[in-house]
């Protein structure tokens, strides 16, 4: 039986983004258990060409107007002249010269090149879609409306993006599927606090001091872009200080100077000799002992397709608070998360953005938090784990294979 090839686009897989992540989770299953019926390969914007993973991958660094000019040359690399599947697990409004070619315009040979290679007809366009906000009436925009059009299948993260594409398409509620993608339990499972706090200093490059127990840590692992909101995270921490309790603040961030200048939110809210900062890439390994350390993690994304620290700060049995809005709630304990003030709408697609009153936010950490030595136990349910959820995947994948 001939194979089908299964080209990828997303973040590299190599990296430490949470797009890339779970293209290389992704990927490595196809890679195990559809070998039958096709092959996998992913095209990964950033990082370098050093390859550890058991399928290939194709890294680019050309954007042009968010369009791949590579991507013609890619496919022949990885499937000559055959006809397959290209998946995208990427960000739904960068991909109108995906959806609908036919627009896209051309100023050169590059774009032309590309622009026939959409046209051709070799492959059925599909996408993994995370929808970590909405914009006015709980729908996507046009433009986002426009490019779900011209998919030929559709998968969301969660029940929220699903209703989400749904109500932007006029369908009814439940036509679009979503599956969770999971959280991997041989990594994310719970570990000694303890022990936890011995290493992490050394792990990061810190020297090899220990954390004291009697320290109240508060974790909060996210990039430094403009969706993450640092300064209500760290706000946070300085209104937990001034109650009285004894704050650590780790921070595992890509850069400390980005969209945010995290040292000095941290100078302006009091945290002063209170902080441990994480800014080189760990192994997962690494970073699941870095969760271990903490009493109580802060999901700070301004809404979330699905927030890969809050399921496994939850897997590692560290209780997690998160604003009540998007992805990141659906497998959330209610009490858990907080309910915005207000909202905002921001960027060329009008997506809605909660506002937090940061004391509602200390008063669920100081809740939640488990600061002590005890035993821990996952949060996460079992129907959340890769090994559970990836039936499903394989399910969805064959079908579509097959029709």
């Amino acid at each position: 039986m001939s194979r089908t090839p299964v080209l990828i686009i997303s973040d590299n897989p190599n990296g430490s983004t949470g797009l890339g992540m779970i293209a290389r989770e992704i990927a490595t299953r196809v890679q195990k258990h559809l070998s039958d019926v096709c092959y996998v390969g992913v095209a990964g914007y950033g990082g370098d060409n050093e390859n550890k993973l058991p399928f290939p991958v194709y890294p680019f660094s050309e954007l042009r107007n968010l369009t791949i000019p590579s991507l013609p040359w890619i496919w022949r690399q990885f499937a000559g002249e055959r006809k397959g599947i290209i998946m995208t697990i990427w960000n739904i409004a960068w991909l109108p010269w995906f959806a609908n070619p036919e627009n896209l315009q051309v100023k050169d040979r590059k774009d032309l090149k590309l622009k026939d290679f959409l046209m051709s007809e070799k492959f059925k366009l599909w996408s993994y879609v995370p929808v970590d906000s909405v914009g006015p009436n709980d729908r996507l925009s046009v433009h986002e409306e426009r490019i779900l059009k011209g998919l030929n299948r559709v998968l969301a993260y969660t029940k929220f993006g699903a209703d989400a594409i749904d109500r932007t398409l006029g369908n009814d509620l439940g036509t679009t599927p979503h599956i969770s993608h999971g959280t991997d339990p041989s990594i994310f499972y719970p570990r000694d606090r303890k022990e936890a706090r011995k290493t992490l200093l050394s792990r990061i490059g810190r020297g090899n001091g220990v954390v004291s127990d009697d320290i109240i840590l508060v974790g909060i692992f996210a990039t430094n872009t403009p969706r993450k909101d640092w300064a209500l995270g760290i706000e946070i921490c300085g209104r937990l200080v001034e109650k009285g309790y004894n704050i650590g603040l780790l921070i595992h961030v890509n850069a400390m100077q980005g969209n945010w200048n995290l040292t000095e939110l941290c100078l302006g809210f009091g945290l002063q000799g209170r902080t441990i900062e994480s800014t080189r890439p760990l192994d997962r390994e690494d970073v699941a002992w870095l969760y271990a350390a903490c009493d109580v993690t802060l999901g700070i994304g301004s809404g979330e397709g699905w927030g890969l620290p809050l399921s496994e700060s939850m897997a590692m049995g560290v209780p997690v608070v998160h604003g009540r809005y998007a992805g990141g709630t659906g497998f959330m304990p209610e009490e858990w998360t907080v309910e915005p003030c207000g909202w905002r709408y921001e960027g060329p697609f009008s997506n809605k953005r909660p506002v937090f009153n940061p004391d509602d936010w200390a008063e669920v950490v100081g809740k939640i938090m488990i600061p002590n030595n005890n035993p821990r136990t996952s949060f996460l349910g079992k129907e959340l784990m890769w090994n559970v959820v990836w039936s499903q995947f394989e399910r969805w994948i064959r079908d579509g294979l097959n029709g």
